[in-house]
């Protein structure tokens, strides 16, 4: 998977808000960041395991995620700025643990505590596991992924946070145990929406 211009620069570009935000204005905070969300993937039914006549493929287009953030945010009186280490896990149409960085720009509002902004992660997508009964005919491998959105949160101490993201990302696929693919890749782009609390 080659990470595109697109999401380099953007990543690049809310980075060095966070690392300036940071040596210029603004209080320098920690902060931990729980979510859960729903991962849009229309183009995973393209991949079909075989076992002889037999065959299975994820009906399904929705997958589930699930990540804890910890990271520092920089509290500006006209905006927040914040960097993330993130850890967690994705299920459907393969299962598996994933790890990377994100980071965010966001402009306060002026009603509810909002803020609102760009959002930018860079994610390792590790142990792709089947979650079908042909697990063992297949041999998934783990990639990186990237994704780009936007990030809003409400609330001031205990706040509520939203993130929608675009996410690249495909899983080479190959059979085994005399199994057999239908495509050599397993496309997992699309949308997640994610919801939670950040405190």
């Amino acid at each position: 998977m080659k990470i595109s211009g697109v999401a380099v620069v953007a990543f690049v570009v809310c980075s060095s808000a966070v690392v300036q935000a940071t040596e210029f204005i603004g209080e320098l905070k920690p902060f931990v960041e729980s979510t859960v969300g729903v991962w849009i993937v229309p183009d995973a039914e393209e991949l079909a395991i075989r076992s002889g006549v037999m065959e299975e493929r994820y009906d399904g287009e929705v997958a589930f995620v699930g990540n804890i953030k910890g990271g520092l945010e920089v509290d500006n009186t006209d905006y927040v700025a914040d960097l993330a280490a993130v850890g967690g896990f994705y299920a459907g149409p393969v299962a598996g643990l994933n790890g990377g960085i994100e980071t965010s720009f966001r402009i306060k509002a002026d009603q509810w505590n909002m803020t609102i902004g760009p959002h930018v992660g860079v994610h390792y997508y590790a142990m792709p596991t089947w979650i079908g009964d042909y697990d063992d005919q297949v041999d998934l491998d783990g990639d990186w992924g990237w994704s780009v959105g936007l990030k809003a949160t409400v609330g001031k101490k205990l706040r509520g946070v939203l993130t929608i993201d675009y996410v690249d990302l495909d899983f080479d696929a190959n059979g085994k145990s005399g199994g057999a693919v239908s495509t050599s890749k397993l496309d997992m782009h699309g949308i997640m929406i994610c919801g939670g609390i950040l405190f």
